[in-house]
């Protein structure tokens, strides 16, 4: 009998504790639904739960500070989950890059937080717009997860001052953490030049953050700030400004299709790798080399209206690359130089201010 109401107690609580134990939720207009609102779940949840949101349009701004998964489903034949700017407009935070203050849309404190198939929609208008550099999700230092086949539009409230930041990933002091970005799709400001698809860094030396950027497509340049490892691979970047800035000697930057660049199309300014790349028609410079000791090797690069390979009189392994089209294949090539590469229809190799 003894032993009985010992078990009896214990499935009581157990029983008892369901309600908060990590669990799946609906968010929105669909049956299952237990929330109206995205952050109203978010407060609700135990960590570790599923939200599956429901199509509709969320106006509202996301604070994430416990490990969530959001996922959109679908309902009467739609998946799409949409989050817009709320009437009130939005609240700053700050982040270690050189932005500061930013107005993040969607903001993750905690890990892991995994979103798939959302949509984060800056459009807005007026009272609405801030006045600082606006954010579609922001990876706050401290956080970490997957962000996947999801949507992240019109990152710049259609003011001109404002530079749209699709995705943004941090880390700063503390243990290491690590986001996986992929099979994106970022606008972040329409077809604007200077805004940014996705922007990782870390201030840490040896780094906290691992970030694994890998087949977005995006309008905007995919910059690799200090001491991030991982790897950008089998992204296309179009008609950004440059399309893929790194000053990361520990990313690896292979396999991804730049096009349309208006100045360069790779930025390399710490010695990593860049490799299987293809480059097509940038207005400046394919790749442009802003230190010693990289290697570039294996990439295609078409139709550039200056320079294939910019050296600057750097030392670097350039070798296996295939230039077809620029008015100069390598130019301020140092003098030794000693890699192979092919040329068609380009004068080869200019030592320009490097004798």
């Amino acid at each position: 009998m003894r032993r009985f109401q010992v078990v009896l107690v214990f499935l009581m609580v157990v029983l008892g504790g369901q309600s908060v134990m990590a669990a799946t939720y609906y968010v929105g207009d669909c049956p299952k639904a237990t929330y109206g609102s995205i952050q109203a779940a978010v407060n609700g949840v135990a960590a570790g739960s599923t939200l599956n949101i429901c199509p509709g349009t969320y106006p509202e701004q996301i604070t994430i500070s416990k490990a969530l998964t959001l996922q959109a489903v679908s309902y009467n034949n739609s998946s799409q989950a949409i989050i817009t700017v709320p009437s009130g407009g939005l609240t700053t935070t700050t982040s270690i890059t050189p932005l500061g203050t930013i107005a993040a849309q969607v903001e993750v404190t905690a890990g892991p937080v995994n979103i798939t198939g959302i949509t984060v929609d800056g459009t807005a208008l007026g009272s609405n717009c801030p006045s600082v550099d606006m954010v579609g999700i922001f990876y706050n230092s401290g956080s970490s997860g997957a962000l996947s086949d999801s949507q992240i539009v019109n990152q710049d409230c259609n003011s001109i001052p404002i530079i749209g930041i699709g995705i943004l990933a941090e880390d700063g002091p503390g243990a290491s953490k690590s986001v996986t970005i992929e099979n994106n799709s970022i606008y972040s400001a329409g077809l604007r030049g200077d805004a940014v698809g996705v922007w990782v860094d870390s201030n840490q030396a040896p780094s906290t953050l691992t970030a694994l950027i890998k087949g977005n497509l995006t309008t905007g340049e995919i910059v690799v700030g200090f001491n991030v490892i991982g790897s950008v691979s089998g992204n296309t970047i179009a008609f950004s400004n440059v399309g893929i800035v790194s000053v990361s000697s520990s990313m690896s930057i292979t396999g991804n299709t730049v096009v349309q660049a208006f100045q360069y199309g790779i930025d390399v300014q710490a010695p990593g790798v860049v490799s299987s790349n293809h480059i097509l028609g940038t207005t400046e410079y394919g790749i442009y080399l802003e230190t010693e000791g990289a290697t570039i090797e294996n990439n295609i690069i078409t139709n550039t209206g200056l320079v294939g390979i910019e050296f600057n009189c750097n030392t670097a392994t350039v070798k296996g690359n295939t230039i077809n089209g620029a008015p100069t294949g390598l130019d301020m090539v140092p003098l030794g130089f000693t890699g192979t590469n092919k040329f068609y229809s380009v004068p080869a190799v200019s030592t320009r201010g490097c004798e």
